[in-house]
């Protein structure tokens, strides 16, 4: 993977390039969950420029709770990831939980 972009609150925000950066987000994301982030994969839609991953999370952080569906556009090329970004039913309410 080339590059994940997350646009979310000052925790998770950043420009994250490569396989290692990109699970090293993930393992944040259950770090600061003490481990209650639940990526639920609902579908996915696909051609040969883009993947399309429909999901829904769950999680709890600090008092407040995460119930939420968001999609991850991922683009395509030669066969590889080359940009992945995450879009959230309710970003304002996405970026209260993780701030």
């Amino acid at each position: 993977m080339a590059r994940a972009d997350r646009n979310a609150a000052v925790a998770l925000s950043g420009t994250y390039r490569g396989r290692d950066a990109t699970f090293a987000l993930f393992q944040r994301e259950f770090q600061l969950t003490d481990g209650t982030y639940r990526p639920q994969l609902q579908d996915v839609l696909a051609n040969d420029e883009h993947t399309v991953a429909l999901l829904h999370a769950t999680a709890s952080r600090e008092g407040k709770e995460l119930d939420m569906d968001y999609v991850i556009v991922f683009s395509i090329r030669d066969g590889q990831i080359t940009e992945a970004r995450g879009l959230w039913s309710d970003q304002k309410a996405y970026d209260e939980f993780w701030s």
